[in-house]
This record gives structure tokens, sequence and C-alpha cells, in this order.
């Protein structure tokens, strides 16, 4: 007796819509299947151990120095190394420009005061009071010692009071600096901010002294320290 024959013929070849829709779908599955046993470990955003930030702001002048000096801006640069989550190692340089009066507003100025320049370098720590790898808000504290050089510009009046008959006053003192930063971080790569920076010069009295002579504020005994406040914006990478 003769077997029928049960072999299955082919079916119509399929579409080359029904192809793709069948190959997307395929890759879609394994992609969602991947991404699904990925370790929760290489989700985690990368802590940022270096950053580097740039600032421009104004300088106003305190105490005595705001008899003599007015408003003016400054710059500065800086580069810190983050081993911790929130502490860091930083160096820093800056200018500040102070415009001297000019005016004898109140009687109070004696003669035209020279524009004076601070030129600072410092080295400290940065603390980040919000964590560093989450959130978009970050807040910052900076605490920075190191040395400023007072340096005034054609001194005019200032020279008959300088010692030893020099045309500016120039000199070497340490310093302190703390700031307090606001920033917003927009992406992974850095953030914005804006921040204050109070600094104190320890200065010497008997250097001091010889701005006595532009101003009748300014005690002729000098002043140990000099003071200023400096309101900035800058922008931190981070790499």
């Amino acid at each position: 007796m003769q077997r029928p024959d049960v072999r299955r013929t082919s079916g119509p070849p399929m579409s080359p819509a029904r192809v793709r829709f069948r190959a997307v779908t395929a890759f879609g599955l394994l992609a969602l299947t991947l991404s699904a046993s990925a370790p929760a470990a290489a989700q985690t955003p990368t802590r940022n151990a270096w950053s580097m930030d740039g600032r421009i702001g104004v300088v106003a002048p305190m105490g005595w120095l705001s008899h003599v000096e007015r408003t003016g801006g400054g710059a500065g640069m800086g580069v810190v190394y983050r081993p911790w989550s929130r502490v860091g190692f930083g160096i820093d340089g800056s200018v500040d420009f102070l415009l001297g009066r000019k005016d004898g507003t109140g009687g109070l100025l004696v003669a035209k005061a020279p524009s004076m320049t601070l030129w600072n370098l410092r080295s400290g720590l940065q603390v980040w009071l919000t964590p560093p790898d989450r959130g978009r808000w970050i807040v910052t504290v900076d605490l920075l010692g190191g040395a400023t050089i007072m340096d005034t510009d054609d001194s005019g009046p200032l020279a008959s009071a300088l010692p030893h008959g020099g045309a500016d006053f120039t000199h070497a003192y340490p310093s302190l600096e703390g700031r307090l930063r606001v920033g917003y971080r927009p992406g992974p790569w850095g953030l914005v901010y804006l921040g204050g920076r109070p600094q104190v010069v320890l200065t010497s009295s008997e250097d001091t002294g010889v701005f006595s002579v532009l101003s009748s504020r300014v005690d002729p005994a000098g002043s140990s320290s000099a003071w200023t406040l400096s309101l900035e914006g800058g922008l931190q990478i981070l790499f």
C-alpha cells in the first residue's frame, strides 16, 4: 500500500515590512534584556576628582582701606583635587583692582589716592556641603591661606611719606580668605555659581601708617590688617 506524501509545502514568502517588524522586535527585546541585567554600579554617576574654575566680580575695600580706595573689580582662577567625596585641596590665584579715591568727600580725603592692586596666591580646602554627584544645586565653602602683594600705582602724594624715597607702595603679606558659593549644575561637565569672598591681609602697622597722608580717617599708627569683600560669579569645570 502506497503511503501518502505528508511533506509540508513552503508557504508564501514574508513581505519586507513583516521582516523589518520582526527584526525590530527582536532587537528591542535584546536591548531590554541587556539593560535589565546591567549592574547598578554601572549606572551610578562617576565622581569628578579634578576641577578648574574661573571667575570675575566686584571688590569692595573695608575698614581703613575704604577711606583711600574705592570699589573695583577682580578675577581669578583655581584648581581643586577632591580625593574624598566632599573634601578637596586646591591652589588659587587672583588679582583685585581697587580704584583710588579722587574726591574730597566729607573733607576726609587729604590728597588724591593712587589705585591699588592686590596679587593673591593661596591654597587650602574646599568642602562640598551638598552631595557632589546628586542634584542640581551645589553649595561649597573654601578656606584658603597664602600671600598677598599690595601694590599701588603711581603714588603721587603718597611717595613723600614712603621710606627710602620709594615711588610706590609694594609689600607682601600673609593673607587669609573664605568663600561661600551657591552653584547650579546644568550637566555632569560642571556648574555655574555666585558667591561671596571675604579676605584679610595681615599687614604691618609700620607700613600702612603712611596712608594717613591721604586721609584723616587713617590712623598714623597704621593697622595690622586690611579687609576686602568680593561678590563674584564664575564657572567650575569638572573632569
